[in-house]
Formats: C-alpha cells, sequence, structure tokens
C-alpha cells in the first residue's frame, strides 16, 4: 500500500488538501523517497533478470548443440534406410518410430522475386496494385479547431465522416530534482 503524506492513497479525500507550500515539498520529499526505493528495487530486479537471462541462455545453447548432434545422426541413420521404407511425397520423407517422426524436406525450387524490379519492369503492368494513402499530415496542417468545430483554410466548417474532434484529458506531470 502506497502511502501519501502518512495516508494510504485510497484513504485520500477532502480532509486532505495541500494548502501552504510546507505541506506540497513534504510530498514532493515523499515522493521523491518512494521514487529512489523503485528505482533501487527496480535494479535488484534488473540484476536478477541478468543472471536468470544468462542461465536460459546456457540452457538453450546446451538444447541447441545436443539437438544440432541429433540431427547430424539421425539425418545420416535416414540416407541409409532403404527407399521403400519411408513414406515419400513431393516435399518430404519421413521415417516413423516409437518416439517420433524422423522427417526431411527434399531439395526443391522455389519462386521468389525482386519486387522493385518486377515494378519497373513494363510487361508486369497488369499484375501491379495502387492503392491510395491519404495524406494527412499535410490535410492536418490545412485545419483548426474553433470552438470545438473543425474549420478547413476556406473558413467552411467540416462535417466529414472520418473526421471528429477527440477530448484529451489534461495531464499533471510531477518533476522532481536529482530524479531521472
Amino acid at each position: 500500500n502506497y502511502k501519501i503524506g502518512g495516508n494510504n492513497v485510497e484513504d485520500l479525500t477532502q480532509e486532505y488538501l495541500i494548502q501552504e507550500d510546507w505541506m506540497a515539498e513534504r510530498e514532493l520529499k515523499t515522493l521523491k523517497k518512494a521514487q529512489e526505493e523503485k528505482d533501487r528495487l527496480l535494479e535488484l530486479v534488473k540484476k536478477e533478470q541478468e543472471e536468470l537471462n544468462a542461465a536460459k541462455e546456457k540452457i538453450e545453447s546446451d538444447y541447441k548443440w545436443i539437438e544440432e548432434q541429433a540431427i547430424i545422426t539421425l539425418e545420416q541413420f535416414m540416407d541409409n534406410i532403404s527407399e521403400d521404407k519411408k513414406h515419400k511425397t513431393k516435399t518430404q520423407e519421413k521415417y516413423k518410430l516409437l518416439s517420433g517422426e524422423i522427417i526431411k524436406t527434399l531439395p526443391i525450387n522455389e519462386i521468389k522475386y525482386d519486387e522493385e524490379k518486377l515494378i519497373a519492369n513494363e510487361k508486369y503492368k497488369e499484375y501491379m496494385e495502387y492503392k491510395p494513402k491519404f495524406k494527412w499530415g499535410e490535410f492536418k496542417k490545412t485545419l483548426t479547431i474553433v470552438k470545438d468545430k473543425i474549420i478547413n483554410e476556406d473558413g467552411e466548417v467540416l462535417d466529414v465522416d472520418g473526421l471528429y474532434l477527440e477530448a484529451k484529458e489534461p495531464i499533471v506531470k510531477i518533476k522532481l530534482k536529482g530524479i531521472k
């Protein structure tokens, strides 16, 4: 439970109003102390996370090495199995065992493309698509807000579907000296 001026945050009501500079100063000092404690604890968490991440990376690295070795030996095994014992499709071959399957994908050619070069090629214009994109940044510069109405550069009030005002609540920020 976080406390401000000795009161729980939930308990703050009309009876607790800052009325003097010294009261505001006390609250800022309390907030600064809480911020420093938060920073200290977050630093501890960061160190703990670094240690856990290092342990995780070691485990993953060890497993990856074991997996790579198993793949090498199982691929050699698969290559030595007679073709009639493997289930083969156009793209892969499988060999079933009690604990799982060995699946080897077969080498195939795949069509790849360079979009920029194809766009530059006049022969394939029929396969190109052009999508309209609204230039919001430019359009926004032509608009102003007057008495909760959107006005364009010609002074017209715009009442257009897709264009509306959204109220933003004011934000109170506290900047403490010596705290990031």
